[in-house]
């Protein structure tokens, strides 16, 4: 007579179900925003009958830094009544009509990145000249109304007179203006730019590696970085793909060293990288790591144009 030990108590077959039913969530969930090209976003402000006046794409091919901004004229009345206007008529359907940036148009086109909270300025005007922290320049607003911001919604409004972009940039600043939890602008000065040469390139990688590859890839193109599901709230994870397509700043050379001195927001993991590039570090060493960075940032995206 054979023995056998204790009967094994069988679970019930929905408890298995319960079990996986995480890891199908997490594999679903990593399949959909690993779709890279798939989920390329696409804004067409001719079908949006909520924008009464459109806009246009944003030109991906031009910098941010480099946009020449036209003198800014003295604040008045006038010039706001016309900027909330304007704003009531361009902007609030995805910043909403108290800014923060809940317009109806977030939830209907599934807005990502979502619009910039402008009650919160420091933490959500992703583009600024300005340190870390502070306040963004007038300009640095007038710039991103007038170019938009690729790979987000922000539409470019060129096509308005620079006294219309001017007073919109004025009514915008009211969602802030006298909230003293925001630091005043500190204008950042971009350093002297060193030339290009095979051992600054090599330097470059070095620094490449160790501070941007986690979230951009040894490539650029983030798709096989650990942040690449995160993509399409942080398009910038794939700042090579297509040659700098997502790039909200540009990709010049200029662009991208403001991008690494100021950083993008406090709503963006992308940092500044002032104290870690300069602190407790002759100027020199400095400028060579940041130069470095950019050009072999740029080899990179310059390898992916045209994929």
């Amino acid at each position: 007579m054979s023995e056998t030990g204790p009967a094994k108590k069988m679970l019930p077959t929905w408890t298995f179900a319960l079990l996986l039913l995480p890891v199908v969530a997490l594999l679903g969930y990593t399949f959909f925003f690993s779709q890279g090209k798939s989920n390329d976003f696409v804004f067409d402000p001719a079908n949006v009958a909520e924008l009464q006046i459109k806009g246009a794409q944003s030109d991906t091919a031009s910098s941010w830094s480099e946009l020449s901004v036209p003198p800014e004229p003295a604040s008045d009345a006038k010039l706001l009544a016309r900027g909330k206007e304007l704003y009531t008529k361009a902007c609030a359907a995805c910043h909403g009509d108290d800014g923060k940036g809940e317009g109806p148009l977030v939830v209907k086109l599934d807005l990502n990145p979502r619009p910039a909270n402008f009650t919160l300025p420091v933490r959500f005007i992703k583009l600024r000249s300005t340190e870390a922290g502070t306040l963004p320049l007038d300009e640095d607003l007038f710039r991103s109304v007038t170019r938009g911001l690729p790979g987000t919604a922000m539409l470019s409004f060129r096509a308005l007179s620079d006294d219309e972009r001017w007073a919109l940039v004025e009514y915008v600043k009211q969602f802030w203006s006298g909230d003293k939890r925001w630091p005043a602008p500190k204008p950042l000065a971009i350093p002297k730019q060193i030339p290009e040469s095979p051992e600054l390139l090599e330097f470059g990688r070095k620094e490449f590696t160790t501070y941007c590859r986690n979230c951009h890839g040894d490539d650029g193109t983030g798709e096989a970085a650990q942040a690449f599901p995160f993509h399409r709230q942080y398009p910038a994870i794939r700042m090579t793909h297509s040659g700098g397509k997502f790039l909200a700043r540009g990709s010049s050379e200029k662009d991208l060293a403001l991008t690494l001195l100021a950083g993008s927001s406090g709503s963006s993991p992308m940092m500044s990288f002032i104290t870690t590039f300069y602190e407790n570090l002759p100027r020199e060493t400095g400028d060579k790591r940041l130069w470095g960075t950019v050009y072999y940032t740029r080899k990179l995206i310059e390898a992916q144009k045209g994929k």
